[in-house]
């Protein structure tokens, strides 16, 4: 809450990439605290890691991948689309 406190006039990517949530969505270095990282696969070459680990990592590979490739689509798409979207979701959310 410190950074709203500043009335920021924009909020920057040099800014949020401190936080790990946010390096993590953008496919930054950070993992996701639990999460096993790509060093620690590298490290162990999968042998080393119990099957439910090499699992979490293919799954949290797979679904960042999925993250990176439809935030790509969308902002390929014209800014009246993504309003669409935004208020499609809005309303889903309820």
């Amino acid at each position: 809450m410190r950074f709203l406190e500043r009335k920021p006039i924009e909020l920057e990517d040099g800014f949020l990439e401190q936080y790990p949530d946010f390096a993590a969505f953008i496919g930054g270095k950070e993992e996701p605290a639990g999460k096993i990282s790509r060093a620690q696969w590298n490290n162990n070459s999968g042998g080393d890691l119990t099957p439910e680990e090499s699992l979490e990592y293919s799954y949290q590979t797979l679904r960042n991948e999925l993250a990176r490739d439809l935030l790509e689509k969308i902002m390929s798409c014209s800014p009246e689309f993504f309003e669409k979207l935004f208020v499609d979701l809005l309303l889903k959310m309820g």
